[in-house]
């Protein structure tokens, strides 16, 4: 059975709004070119790229909030699993457990922190070495 589609949030109608701005000063603007209409392209264009962030914030809220409330719960009932009066394991069997829950951990975070780090003009890069100041 397919999920009921939900309502459009607030953030969401604001970014149709932005979109229909945003294709209406293309429109506009192809059909007559000038500065003005080149400056309401770029205006709307900002407009619904803050509205995009927005949407994806939200979206990214709702469904990661999601995700690590279940792996908490799933993670919090594995304690159970420690009563030695109901489950028979030996210590490496503890160690493997944990040494995967800790590696896909790492390997997540490890995902995060490179999506943090990569520009936009890093993902057009054509191979060409990376430099910063740093931070």
């Amino acid at each position: 059975m397919a999920k009921p589609k939900s309502e459009p949030t607030p953030a969401m109608k604001a970014a149709e709004k932005a979109r229909a701005a945003y294709d209406a000063a293309r429109k506009l603007h192809a059909k007559q070119a000038n500065d003005a209409n080149l400056k309401a392209v770029a205006t709307a264009r900002t407009a619904l790229s803050e509205a995009t962030n927005k949407v994806n914030r939200e979206r990214f809220e709702n469904i990661a909030g999601g995700r690590v409330a279940k792996a908490l719960t799933v993670i919090g009932s594995l304690r159970n699993c420690a009563n030695r009066r109901s489950y028979q394991y030996e210590s490496d069997d503890v160690s493997t457990m944990f040494t995967a829950l800790e590696t896909e951990l790492k390997n997540a975070k490890a995902e995060f922190d490179k999506a943090l780090t990569v520009t936009p003009s890093d993902k057009k890069a054509t191979g060409a070495a990376k430099f910063t100041f740093g931070k």
